[in-house]
């Protein structure tokens, strides 16, 4: 009878220990503590009226000591409204996975009086420029403060969604040269898009772009080498950026956008990453801050490894170590 005893014990023992050690290896993207500073103010820039405005950002920093890859996220929009608080559930997310999340406000405001269209191209691309200078400042500070936030400054990403994934995207494929073309006179009258705000001038690289329904200002991303990584969402329902080539907000009068799918189809020509994911089915189940947050985690790592992805996928949570 002892033995019975025993051997029911040791059978036991190990039905508890096969069914932890299954549970621990398949979790995916382990939760790890961090902290969140808010309201740093990043610089002090002109609106569209003129007048001083300060920026702010928080800073989710995972709190394992080391310097972690960093991700600038721009809200969506219709450059009128939109917070960084909007980022808060999925920063803290990105933080809880060792990934420096930083949510910063831009400068918001047109002409047109505030009405969808009562506006034209030059003012509306005037707004995006801004919102591009404020996310160029945003890296300046990220970069001179590294030490104290723990960042990776050779690991540093933009993300945004709707117009904030416009100036994410601007922010890697878009030069002077570009934005001059396309909006003649806009560095007479705003300065460079990497001269405004916080001097000095820090340099910094960036590896690779995530969007929510973002859009090139341009056809064409640049050449060769130049083209980032990108990593779009299609689920995004922000109507006032166009899946494929439409004017903003649908208004004519507006500058000309290029979207989810026109990048994905163009960046097919070169030799770097290009993921579109999208979610069909209605309910699929997915959490929305774990589902992003997984599928960044793995296109950053996958990025500093120089993995080369490309595809459309569907109702996909990436798992990596």
């Amino acid at each position: 009878m002892p033995a019975l005893r025993y051997l029911i014990f040791v059978a036991a023992a190990l039905l508890v220990c096969f069914a932890a050690c299954n549970q621990t290896e398949i979790l995916p993207n382990p939760v790890h503590p961090f902290k969140v500073q808010s309201n740093l103010l990043y610089n002090v820039a002109l609106n569209y009226r003129g007048e001083e405005v300060e920026l702010y950002l928080d800073a989710y920093q995972p709190q394992n000591g080391k310097k972690n890859p960093c991700i600038v996220l721009l809200h969506g929009g219709d450059l009128m409204q939109g917070n960084k608080d909007e980022w808060k559930g999925l920063a803290e997310t990105l933080a809880q996975k060792d990934i420096t999340a930083i949510a910063i406000n831009y400068r918001l405001g047109r002409g047109g009086n505030g009405e969808p269209c009562n506006g034209d191209a030059y003012t509306v691309g005037q707004s995006f420029y801004r919102a591009v200078q404020d996310v160029h400042a945003a890296f300046r500070y990220l970069v001179q403060n590294a030490e104290t936030l723990g960042i990776d400054t050779s690991q540093l990403f933009a993300g945004g969604t709707g117009v904030g994934g416009v100036a994410a995207l601007s922010l890697g494929h878009t030069t002077q040269t570009d934005y001059e073309r396309i909006y003649p006179g806009i560095t007479d009258d705003l300065g460079e898009v990497n001269a405004s705000g916080n001097l000095p001038l820090l340099p910094f690289r960036l590896r690779g772009i995530v969007h929510w329904r973002g859009a090139w200002l341009t056809e064409s991303p640049g050449t060769g080498a130049d083209v980032l990584p990108v990593m779009g969402f299609l689920n995004a329902t922000d109507s006032l950026v166009p899946e494929f080539k439409g004017p903003f907000n649908k208004c004519s009068n507006y500058p000309m956008l290029y979207g989810s799918r026109f990048i994905q189809d163009k960046m097919q020509a070169y030799n770097t990453t290009a993921i579109l994911h999208r979610r069909v089915g209605g309910d699929t189940g997915l959490d929305d801050n774990y589902y992003y947050s997984s599928n960044i985690n793995c296109f950053i790592k996958d990025v500093k490894a120089g993995k080369l992805t490309k595809g459309i996928l569907t109702n996909n949570i990436a798992v990596c170590p």
